[in-house]
């Protein structure tokens, strides 16, 4: 069986710009900088972060190769949850030092992986910064410059994606997309375009995590080049037996927010998040069911299932299959990871029905700091409930959850 999951292992380095006095990274209760607020309030000691203030490109670079820096956060010192748009980066000189810096690396030294800038750049900066072999880029475009705003939330949605893992970073980029779009972006008709958000430079297109992204196990003996159906005899007789269930959660927001484009987006988020969860899940446990499942095929059996997602929650599910799979430790893990991530895709909204007003959206001094929070209504099934209930409990969850509690849903199951 799995062992134990991976940590993160982002060590972070925060470049402050411009004039006002600098956001302390070691502040939990700030929420104005939304990177460096999501990294600080990180539980995994591998978060290393290190802040500097208006350093030069000699300081930056010698800072990066003490710390072995992976990820390279610059912004603006007057950080503000305002609509006020987002600064221009004045100083390029540190950026094409910094170019200059990964361009000269030995081969046996690895530099940063992510360079995220909240700032607008030039494109042909960006363009440097990519060809010095930097990896992922992220930026704001000089044409589209976003609001101070919703480079907070987009930050602490990206960031609290990364926590997870398992995720990949084109992964955590599409799902804090999403996050945003719920609240600020796609609004329907004609020339209604979407809220300005950040770009990606790679060579990887973002993209939510989906059933294909569950990786093979590796089983002694056995070449699965073709697909574990191919040489596990009766592996499409295994299947989850999940009952469905009604999740009624709140999300924080105006009424506004109960629309088929603002539900569409905030489904995908969760689908996406679930996928990141269980896609490398752990058994912890499984054991034989008292009743046999009467709609099982013949020669099949039903083991009961404890597992534990990769952001540590727990959930319990029945796994029904043939005896010999079901025997196999790796296999029921293997199986259990196929057809929760598929099993979590269908997760579906529902609105209102057209004869009843849309939920008015309320505040409680109990819920989401006082915030107005408006109730919303999907299908999905009982694990999902089981595991969202509990990754909603912790804050410092790492998943997309850490953001969504704190500022987009604060989900409350029912």
């Amino acid at each position: 069986m799995t062992g134990s999951l991976p940590k993160p292992t982002w060590r972070c380095i925060r470049v402050a710009f411009g004039h006002g006095s600098a956001v302390d990274m070691n502040d939990s209760l700030d929420e104005t900088c939304g990177v460096a607020a999501e990294m600080a309030q990180s539980p995994e000691a591998a978060h290393q972060l290190v802040d500097l203030k208006q350093p030069n490109g000699q300081e930056l670079a010698a800072e990066i190769q003490a710390h072995q820096a992976a990820f390279v956060y610059v912004h603006n010192q007057s950080c503000s949850l305002t609509s006020d748009q987002i600064p221009n980066l004045q100083d390029l000189g540190l950026l094409e030092a910094f170019a200059s810096f990964v361009k000269g690396k030995d081969a046996g030294q690895s530099a940063p992986q992510i360079l995220y800038i909240d700032a607008t750049l030039p494109e042909a900066t960006v363009e440097e910064l990519a060809e010095a072999g930097i990896q992922y880029i992220v930026h704001w475009s000089e044409e589209q410059p976003g609001s101070q705003l919703i480079a907070a939330h987009f930050g602490h949605a990206f960031c609290a994606a990364l926590r997870n893992p398992v995720t990949t970073i084109p992964e955590a980029f599409a799902v804090a997309s999403h996050a945003c779009h719920v609240h600020l972006g796609s609004k329907p008709g004609p020339g209604q375009a979407p809220a300005a958000l950040p770009c990606l430079r790679s060579a990887q297109t973002p993209a939510l995590p989906s059933n294909i992204s569950v990786p093979l196990p590796q089983l002694e003996g056995m070449d699965l080049s073709q697909g574990i159906a191919a040489v596990v005899p009766d592996w499409d007789s295994v299947r989850l037996l999940a009952p469905h269930a009604e999740l009624r959660l709140l999300a924080c927001g105006q009424a506004s927010l109960i629309a088929p484009h603002r539900l569409s987006f905030l489904g995908e988020a969760l689908r996406a998040l679930l996928v990141l969860e269980v896609r490398q899940l752990t058994v912890t446990s499984q054991t034989p069911t008292h009743r046999m499942p009467a709609h099982l095929p013949a020669g099949c059996t039903a083991m009961r299932c404890e597992i534990q997602s990769a952001s540590g929650a727990c959930a319990q599910v029945v796994l029904g299959g043939p005896q010999e799979v079901l025997k196999n430790p790796d296999l029921v893990e293997h199986a259990l990871r196929q057809t929760l991530a598929a099993d979590a895709l269908s997760l579906q909204f529902k609105l209102p029905p057209p004869s009843l007003p849309v939920p008015i959206a309320q505040s409680s001094d109990d819920i989401a700091g006082g915030a107005l929070v408006v109730d919303a209504l999907a299908i999905t099934s009982v694990w999902v409930v089981q595991l969202l209930r509990m990754l909603c409990s912790v804050r410092q969850a790492s998943s997309l959850t850490a953001s969504v509690h704190a500022e987009m849903l604060e989900v409350c199951l029912a």
